[in-house]
């Protein structure tokens, strides 16, 4: 299996605007109706839920989150989490 690769490429918007888009699709709902500040749980996503984004967004950006830091999460979190890892500069 390779190795994922770190995307330096991108924009902190273009990471804020794929991390909303994942949790979109996966609630069924336009990203313009997902509040970047909102937790995630106020949606219905659970912790399952939760874990199986991370897991894609790992894959997607080549970084791994810290579990513990995964509940109540929002859009923004994840997305401040992504480049705190050193992608979307």
């Amino acid at each position: 299996m390779q190795a994922p690769v770190i995307r330096s490429d991108l924009s902190a918007s273009q990471v804020q605007q794929e991390v909303r888009a994942l949790f979109a699709q996966m609630l069924g709902l336009p990203p313009e109706h997902i509040n970047e500040t909102e937790p995630l749980s106020d949606y219905g996503i659970n912790s399952v839920d939760m874990i199986d984004a991370a897991v894609k967004l790992e894959a997607r950006f080549g970084i791994q989150f810290d579990p513990q830091t995964l509940r109540d999460l929002s859009c923004r979190g994840f997305a401040d989490s992504i480049r705190a890892a050193g992608v979307g500069a």
